[in-house]
């Protein structure tokens, strides 16, 4: 059994290890046991944070919506310019906030594994992937956990129809 050790983390533990227990080591989204009942409560929202919720997500989704069509009718007129070509690939992506694989990259060398290329990245399916955002030709000392990217539109080669 594995989990992050984090500033809130060590924050629940010192003001209430029981609750740091339960939440961290005991809860258990998959378990059939008393474990999934310590999952659920972490799970639950106050009314205003549920209504809160719901109003972030339709901005959300009305300003990607409205940016979406912006960036496309963008590129359209660039192809027309002859400033990009015909068959570009467009797209994308989201960077979550709370998201990881608990993955990291490195690059093997003759000594050992040392930090990766800034820039470099591994994708898991067509539409998920971690991208590292330190790395060579910076010297930071330990490793930085990857930024989390998903494809959240296009992705697909542009031809003479720019719709999404």
């Amino acid at each position: 059994m594995s989990f992050q050790w984090s500033i809130s983390t060590d924050r629940r533990f010192r003001r209430c290890q029981r609750q740091f227990f339960f939440q961290e080591i005991a809860a258990n989204h998959s378990s059939k046991d008393w474990r999934r009942e310590a999952f659920i409560p972490r799970q639950m929202k106050t009314l205003e944070l549920w209504r809160g919720t719901l109003i972030h997500e339709g901005i959300q989704y009305y300003v990607y919506e409205t940016e979406w069509l912006g960036f496309n009718d963008a590129i359209k007129r660039l192809v027309d310019e002859g400033l990009l070509p015909r068959d570009i690939l467009v797209g994308a992506v989201a960077a979550p906030k709370h998201r990881s694989y608990g993955v990291r990259l490195a690059l093997a060398t003759s000594s050992g594994l040392e930090n990766p290329t800034l820039g470099s990245w591994e994708m898991f399916s067509k539409t998920e992937g971690i991208v590292c955002t330190t790395g060579w030709p910076f010297n930071i000392p330990g490793t930085v956990e990857p930024l989390v990217v998903l494809l959240a539109r296009g992705g697909r080669r542009r031809t003479a129809a720019y719709g999404s």
